[in-house]
């Protein structure tokens, strides 16, 4: 009856991992919150640039990030943290990646405050008392979002095989990977599934509506607060020393190595074996990842309760371990007859999985670009006769184009850096390059690990920066 409790070994991991989680969670909301608040709020110098670069490790494997943080401590001899290490090293590692993610999501809160309420705000107080009144008003979906990205980090196993912290993702890695036990990591895969739902459930019950009007807000006009000479001299340099801690100090540590030279030829050897897969995957999650979203708002966008369950309810799909959908679909496909591998056991499958996985993100670019479409064009339709396909074909789908193509890219970028999907489903010899990387980094010297490492972080850098030339204004 009680066979899907792990045993006590496994729940003692499952609870560091949640004293993980939680101090992730923490300093996410701590610094993200007023940062993100004071950026929404204020121009200052370079702020573009700097929130551009913030981007990074949004696109990054948490275990390069690992990788990185642990050759900086034996560089500097700061490793001698003793049994804490890999504990301290992940909640460093996880922080560095949500962030970034809570400073975007305060920026999208203050979206949601009028301009008239920030005037308001000023007349009756100081501008600082105005800027913690804003504060309190985009704290609760930064709250939000930090626990469910929070949630993630149960079910990443990369800073904890790294930094040698036993966490419940290592632990479920190690099941099926060394011990070839797939009924004991399924096991283990189902009570993280159910301890994400336990988080997830409350969470999206009594803050669904909220997370919908504040993510779908739209900015009408320019939000300021009075020009304030301190934000002006402190803004810029205080999110320059963020950058340097949570990329920097990764980054130091990642390129140490190629201080004694760069292994260019296995590089090339690796990418040559791995592009072609690397963009399949990648390109055909994105798109498919989008047609869902597009299907999805062009039949139910249109009513506020269905958009609300719609974007609440797709955020399961990005909290759930990717583990435990991939052993479901291995056991799924082990099933059924062999004529169906073409689907089942090859790459398309990966998409598709990978498709779903970050289906909410498509589902909220697309929908935050529906949301601004005035009610009278459905009217006007009506009234002159227009078909609904003849409507979406020629008025709404061009009208989101645009963010149609965003999510594409986006989804692309993020699947790209996604590797326990393409790790379980992948067909022999089909690895993607951030799974090369993860797979030979343990046999491999560290020269060729960090010129992988290397030539994968200048092709993220490249692709965000044509992404943030392109829509980095609008975003």
């Amino acid at each position: 009856m009680f066979d899907w409790i792990p045993d006590s070994h496994f729940v003692t991991a499952t609870t560091r991992s949640l004293v993980v989680m939680f101090s992730t969670i923490v300093f996410s909301v701590g610094v993200g919150l007023p940062l993100g608040t004071l950026a929404g709020l204020y121009q200052f110098r370079r702020k573009r640039f700097l929130l551009g670069i913030l981007a990074i490790p949004l696109l990054m494997p948490s275990f390069l990030w690992a990788i990185g943080l642990s050759q900086f401590q034996e560089l500097f001899t700061i490793s001698g943290f003793s049994h804490s290490s890999g504990a301290l090293g992940s909640v460093f590692v996880f922080s560095s990646l949500l962030i970034p993610l809570s400073i975007y999501t305060s920026m999208l809160g203050v979206k949601s405050v009028s301009p008239h309420q920030i005037d308001a705000f000023i007349l009756a107080g100081s501008a600082l008392w105005a800027f913690f009144q804003v504060l309190k008003r985009t704290a609760p979906i930064t709250i939000l979002i930090s626990i469910l990205a929070g949630i993630m980090t149960l079910s990443d196993p990369g800073p904890g095989l790294i930094l040698g912290f036993p966490s419940a993702a290592a632990e479920i890695l190690i099941s099926f990977s060394a011990l070839f036990d797939f009924d004991l990591a399924r096991q283990q895969c189902f009570f993280i599934a159910g301890l994400s739902l336990f988080f997830f459930l409350p969470i999206m019950l009594f803050l669904g509506s909220h997370l919908s009007a504040v993510l779908l807000a739209q900015e009408s006009s320019s939000i300021k607060l009075v020009e304030n000479s301190t934000v002006q001299r402190y803004a810029a340099p205080t999110f320059i020393i963020l950058l340097i801690i949570i990329i920097g100090i990764p980054l130091v540590g990642l390129f140490k190595p190629l201080w004694q030279g760069i292994d260019f030829n296995y590089a090339l050897k690796t990418i040559q074996r791995t592009w072609l897969n690397t963009i399949f995957y990648s390109t055909n999650s994105g798109l498919l990842s989008t047609v869902f979203a597009l299907t999805f708002v062009l039949f139910f966008g249109h009513y506020q309760k269905i958009r609300i369950a719609m974007l609440s309810f797709s955020l399961l799909f990005i909290i759930l371990p990717s583990s435990f959908v991939a052993l479901n679909v291995l056991e799924l496909g082990a099933s059924v007859s062999t004529s169906w591998d073409w689907l089942f056991r090859g790459r398309l499958l990966i998409s598709a999985v990978l498709g779903l996985r970050f289906f909410p993100i498509a589902t909220l670019l697309v929908l935050n670009r529906y949301a601004s479409i005035s009610p009278t064009w459905f009217e006007a339709a009506k009234i002159s006769g227009v078909s609904k396909t003849k409507f979406y074909l020629q008025v709404l789908i061009p009208f989101l184009a645009p963010s149609l193509a965003l999510s594409v890219l986006v989804i692309s970028l993020l699947a790209t850096a996604e590797i326990g999907t393409v790790l379980l489903l992948r067909p022999p010899g089909e690895d993607s390059f951030p799974l090369a990387i993860f797979t030979v980094m343990a046999n491999a010297s560290e020269i060729k690990v960090s010129s992988l490492c290397l030539i994968y972080f200048v092709i993220s850098a490249v692709n965000l920066t044509v992404l943030w030339t392109i829509f980095g204004k609008k975003a």
